[in-house]
């Protein structure tokens, strides 16, 4: 998971940029510069309230592959005191580590199992995962895959019922399934003809991830040769969340993981202003109360705030920073103060901001925050440093 603070490279920076600072400006970091003469106030701390703050339909990105994205395939079902019934469906594809031999191809395929090294759990970890295992019939990319996508299956394969705990887990595969996979097992085409699985929760208190280390598939043909086929490509669905409480949004990993907020930068309700620093704090809820003894649960450990664009195509990611212990951040930077400078002087396409959760993050933990100011200090503030413009 990202920990530091990361910002886009000035090469990729600056296109977008200009892009939210349309009007009048030659060069973006000048924003604001040259716009106090003698007639201006004196400067000084502005505290802005957001005026909506509300979840999107943007839908998280939880494909993985070995080299870039998630590194989990999620999958369970767990009854969330807050979250409401979270439901994770995992999606797994497979290659062969290497070379088959001739031992293997010259012999027939007799056994194969799934071992699933489990290193993620989230809930009630003295239950039982039942799960459904159903064949993948067409090629899927993880790059692409979001908590919302659809996969094609074909007919069940078998159920398991797994413990909720950390480790490897070995799944048996049918003696059918072992004979029609045969020939495909040891073929050199593998890896473009078979597609991987799906596991989708039939009943069960927690959610487990499979990560890459030690996951495989193997394969014993007579009289006698095992090959290996490793973890290539991970993803996860999942179902809106809704939660229990009222009045709360919630900013949910492996699920709808954008929020928008939108500040009176512009317009009646401020007046023109000359902006040298802008730091936007959220501060998410402390909802532990909430949890019985022993659920365990897990939390983002990074946010990311980008701008989108008032006709909703463009998006520029700003600032990733870490999240604190108590659930609090912070978005600080210049490019975010620019912004607000081209907007207070109504002179950008911005609409709104936005918070995400990174895409390389893993799991189905979930921030919550209120969705009305009248909740009280933690709805989400915006603190100008400013200059008025008389």
């Amino acid at each position: 998971m990202r920990t530091s603070v990361r910002q886009l490279p000035v090469r990729l920076l600056i296109p977008l940029l200009s892009f939210f600072l349309i009007a009048g400006c030659d060069d973006p970091s000048n924003v604001g510069q040259g716009l106090v003469d003698s007639q201006a106030g004196e400067t000084r701390i502005l505290e802005m309230d957001a005026t909506s703050f509300e979840a999107n339909e943007l839908a998280d990105l939880t494909g993985g592959n070995t080299a870039s994205g998630s590194f989990y395939a999620l999958f369970g079902q767990v009854d969330d005191p807050v979250a409401g019934n979270m439901i994770a469906t995992g999606v797994v594809d497979f290659v062969p580590e290497s070379q088959f031999s001739t031992a293997f191809t010259g012999g027939i395929v007799n056994f194969a199992e799934l071992q699933f090294n489990i290193e993620y759990l989230y809930g009630d970890t003295t239950s039982a995962i039942q799960f459904e295992l159903l064949p993948i019939l067409s090629p899927w990319e993880s790059s692409t895959l979001r908590s919302d996508s659809t996969i094609q299956t074909g007919t069940s394969i078998a159920t398991y019922s797994v413990a909720a705990s950390k480790g490897i887990t070995k799944i048996t595969l049918p003696q059918s399934w072992v004979s029609n996979f045969d020939q495909l097992l040891r073929s050199s085409g593998f890896s473009d003809e078979f597609h991987g699985f799906v596991i989708q929760p039939i009943a069960s208190g927690a959610i487990a991830g499979i990560r890459f280390t030690n996951s495989q598939l193997r394969a014993t043909a007579v009289p006698g040769d095992t090959t290996t086929y490793v973890l290539s490509k991970v993803g996860t669905l999942t179902a809106p969340l809704s939660s229990s409480i009222e009045d709360v949004v919630l900013l949910h990993d492996a699920g709808r993981s954008g929020l928008d907020i939108r500040f009176p930068i512009a317009g009646s309700e401020s007046e023109p202003l000359m902006i040298h620093r802008v730091r936007m704090a959220f501060q998410a809820m402390n909802l532990a109360d909430r949890y019985p003894t022993g659920f365990v649960r897990s939390f983002p450990a990074s946010v990311g705030l980008r701008a989108v664009s008032n006709d909703g195509l463009t998006r520029l990611d700003i600032l990733e920073v870490p999240i604190n212990a108590d659930g609090a951040f912070s978005f600080d930077n210049g490019t975010l103060t620019n912004i607000f400078q081209s907007a207070n002087l109504e002179k950008s396409v911005l609409d709104r901001f936005e918070i995400y959760l990174p895409t390389d993050q893993s799991g189905v933990g979930f921030l919550a925050f209120p969705a009305t100011a009248g909740l009280g200090s933690t709805f989400p503030t915006a603190e100008l440093t400013v200059t008025p413009i008389n």
